[in-house]
């Protein structure tokens, strides 16, 4: 298996611009980025990375790496704008669909700080084949799940620290929400998405 450094360099190599890593990182190093994951790994679950498995960006930074224990984990990188009471929230919300069986992996450590964000460790899944969610089988799949996991949450709702959902949430004058990534700018796009 490649070194993390090498896989993250690979995904980093195909985009132009690398806004979320500098979010996160505050740079685009992939050899820093690398130790940086590393380094969180061996402190959070006491053990080292022995290779990478994937890396890519887009809301945050995902990492999927081989420990040197023969585990296999998925390290989420955060940015900053996602608080500390949300991301728990969050976990605590994962680790009960998690412990249900419900289409979650299970959380191993974080969130935890991580360069100018948060980082969250689960275990690595991978089950099944990729299948075209255009396949009217396997919209009625993923709607089946999707309405497993509101059920399975619903005991939460009326307590839960989450914000409601963002659109809910828009000013009049606004026809939609900051981006869920710094890879997106609206405003930029402004006349042509109207």
């Amino acid at each position: 298996m490649a070194a993390l450094e090498q896989i993250i360099a690979t995904e980093l190599a195909s985009w132009s611009q690398r806004p979320v890593e500098h979010a996160i990182f505050g740079h685009a190093d992939p050899a820093r980025i690398a130790r940086e994951l590393e380094r969180c790994a061996a402190e959070l679950l006491g053990t080292r990375v022995s290779s990478g498995l994937f890396y890519h960006a887009s809301i945050g930074a995902v990492a999927g790496v081989e420990l040197a224990d023969g585990r296999r984990a998925v390290l989420k990188a955060h940015q900053p704008d996602r608080s500390l009471e949300r991301l728990t929230e969050v976990v605590r919300l994962q680790r009960h669909l998690a412990q249900q069986g419900c289409f979650a992996p299970a959380v191993w450590a974080g969130p935890a700080p991580l360069a100018g964000g948060h980082v969250v460790v689960e275990r690595y899944v991978q089950q099944g084949t990729p299948r075209d969610g255009h396949e009217p089988a396997v919209r009625r799949g993923l709607a089946r799940s999707l309405h497993a996991l509101s059920a399975a949450l619903e005991p939460f709702v009326a307590e839960s620290a989450l914000p409601a959902h963002a659109l809910a949430e828009l000013p009049a004058d606004r026809l939609w929400p900051p981006p869920h990534s710094k890879i997106f700018d609206f405003e930029a796009t402004r006349a042509v998405a109207e």
